[in-house]
């Protein structure tokens, strides 16, 4: 998703300068947009992701999560025995 961004920001692995013209994935770029830190620069060849469409992302996110976390430790506890 191409977007302008407004306001500078942040997420936990890049920053933002307000004015910048920027390339996202789809759900970052809807929480940019969500939150008024930035706007789409082509609605129609950059559609947004829905809040709805986001959050049931974030959600298979966290049940892919906790299912890697639940493989891990049955290997770790593998290992003790």
């Amino acid at each position: 998703m191409k977007l302008k961004i407004i306001s500078t920001c942040a997420t936990v692995d890049r920053s933002f300068e307000a004015g910048a013209e920027v390339v996202v994935d789809d759900a970052l770029g809807a929480d940019l947009v969500n939150a008024n830190y930035a706007e789409v620069l082509d609605l129609e060849a950059q559609p947004i992701v829905t809040e709805a469409d986001a959050a049931a992302q974030a959600e298979a996110d966290a049940a892919a999560q906790a299912e890697a976390d639940a493989a891990a430790q049955a290997k770790a506890d593998n290992k003790k025995k």
